[in-house]
């Protein structure tokens, strides 16, 4: 009578845990599934959060802080900042570091494009207007 009674409690207690740590882990794999697509949804934003840059076109300085942003986690690129307070910036898949070089946001930039029919885009020229 005392095994069977033991058997039972231990059935409850299995059963009580079951109960709890099923939905649990559906919570968490939820929470896992949710949080990997909406990494996702920020790497897809990033591929096109590039700004519509034209060859001779004039741009603000925070675009061509974007455009450095950009090139730096897709690559392929090279991009020379030309100011004529700072002087000049070449980057190569580098990040951008606004202690080592500064870009105004609201400074206006001309743009220059370099093209390949392999390759797309190879090199932007942003060079300071003002």
């Amino acid at each position: 009578m005392d095994k069977v009674v033991a058997e039972v409690v231990i059935g409850a207690l299995v059963l009580s845990l079951l109960i709890f740590i099923i939905p649990l882990y559906r919570q968490n794999s939820d929470l896992l599934n949710t949080m990997a697509e909406k990494a996702d949804y920020s790497e897809k934003i990033k591929e096109v959060m590039l700004p519509n840059l034209r060859d001779g076109s004039r741009c603000l300085g925070a675009d061509v802080i974007s455009t450095i942003r950009y090139y730096e986690l897709k690559g392929g690129a090279v991009i020379r900042v030309w100011d004529r307070v700072n002087g000049s910036c070449v980057y190569e898949g580098e990040a951008y570091d606004p202690d080592s070089y500064s870009i105004d946001p609201q400074s206006v930039f001309e743009v220059r494009i370099t093209r390949s029919e392999s390759a797309g885009i190879v090199e932007i020229v942003f060079t300071s207007v003002e």
